[in-house]
């Protein structure tokens, strides 16, 4: 890996070009996510002036302004919807959207649902650190029982949301889960998805040292299980996983749609007009 991203050490340079400091807290999980992430768009060959990325409202969003490349900041809930719109218009384009808990499976769960259904060739980056760090602590849909937050000192009282389970009855063509913590693992399953013509739901195990004390390295090394070389991402597979014990890890499914592969797209089939004279 380290050879190929030395060939093309000028796209990685690229991508992280910018005078704006980051303003993530000590050992953020978002690091390792947005390196892993330039690091497969880098061995992949994708240039900065062909990608762009959404970013919904949170501490994944703090990134918008301090990479290299196009982006654009969304409201909160209604990252998916903007990444779909982008990728209308703008087919030939690498499209990105970066959303945590709340934009994903509170706010935007809508969303999520019906961009799945779409299929449109979307790498969607959900940054499930179970805790809302951008308004110090809150609980997160997916919060485990038990845990304090800031805002439940006694405990969260309610069951979390199964992420997998909601994305099984929408028929998916790629759900993979990674740990931010991870960064060879990371990569590859961005570069996996690199190569894949649909939509890509990916769930990156984040660490947030700050407000999740309780999910950190050790927890999830206790609580995963990594699905074996030998294992076929098949949608019979995939359903196989939500049977587990422990969470799986990996690229859990990828059978791309060959009717989503034929589909025109929208603005293929809509007319162009001149319309210069109208704004003179």
């Amino acid at each position: 890996m380290f050879d190929s991203l030395k060939k093309n050490a000028d796209i990685y340079v690229s991508l992280e070009e910018t005078d704006q400091p980051m303003t993530w807290c000590d050992d953020c999980g978002n690091y390792g996510i947005q390196k892993a992430l330039f690091q497969a768009l880098t061995l992949e060959w994708r240039q900065p002036s062909e990608t762009i990325v959404a970013y919904d409202v949170g501490c994944s969003g703090n990134e918008s302004d301090k990479v290299g490349l196009t982006t654009i900041h969304g409201l909160h809930g209604r990252v998916l919807p903007l990444a779909t719109g982008i990728k209308i218009a703008h087919p030939e384009m690498t499209v990105i959207a970066h959303a945590g808990d709340g934009a994903t499976l509170s706010e935007g769960i809508n969303h999520l649902i019906h961009t799945v259904r779409h299929d449109r060739n979307i790498l969607f980056i959900h940054h499930v650190n179970a805790t809302f760090g951008l308004t110090t602590g809150q609980a997160s849909s997916v919060t485990l029982p038990g845990t304090k937050m800031n805002a439940a000192p006694k405990g969260v009282d309610t069951p979390p949301v199964d992420s997998l389970r909601i994305l099984s009855g929408c028929n998916p063509s790629f759900v993979a889960r990674t740990l931010s913590y991870d960064m060879d693992h990371m990569t590859a399953v961005f570069q996996e998805w690199l190569r894949h013509p649909g939509f890509a739901y990916i769930e990156v195990l984040q660490l947030c040292p700050t407000y999740n004390r309780v999910q950190n390295r050790e927890w999830y090394e206790r609580n995963i299980v990594h699905v074996g070389q030998g294992y076929m991402p098949n949608h019979e597979s995939f359903l196989g996983c939500l049977k587990l014990a422990k969470m799986p890890v990996g690229v859990l499914l990828n059978e791309p749609r060959q009717e989503i592969q034929t589909r025109k797209n929208l603005i293929q089939e809509v007319r162009k007009y001149d319309i210069t004279h109208l704004l003179e």
